[in-house]
């Protein structure tokens, strides 16, 4: 029926794989597990779907960014405290 319906429509390429594989990338995208989604695609371990659909796994990096102005900002005293390059002192600092 559906290859009917994709030939009558003239689209190359569409299959129930297709439909399958969106279905499983908009759950991830939306933040469900892998074993939930290998759970609810019949997969037989959650390794396939990991190795399958990593391309669909969200930048969870990107929806920490709100947490960017949260921390105040580093003292200068702070930052360099203890961060001594040794090679940058001079000579006589290091006993020579």
């Amino acid at each position: 029926m559906l290859d009917a319906a994709v030939q009558r429509a003239g689209v190359v390429g569409v299959s129930h794989h297709t439909f399958r594989h969106t279905y499983g990338s908009m759950l991830l995208d939306q933040g469900w597990s892998i074993p939930e989604v290998s759970k609810r695609l019949g997969h037989a371990n959650p390794k396939i779907t990991a190795e399958v659909y990593s391309h669909a796994m969200p930048d969870r990096t990107r929806e920490l960014s709100f947490l960017d102005g949260l921390a105040p900002e580093p003292s200068p005293v702070r930052a360099t405290r203890g961060q001594h390059d040794v090679r940058e002192q001079p000579q006589d600092a290091l006993g020579a």
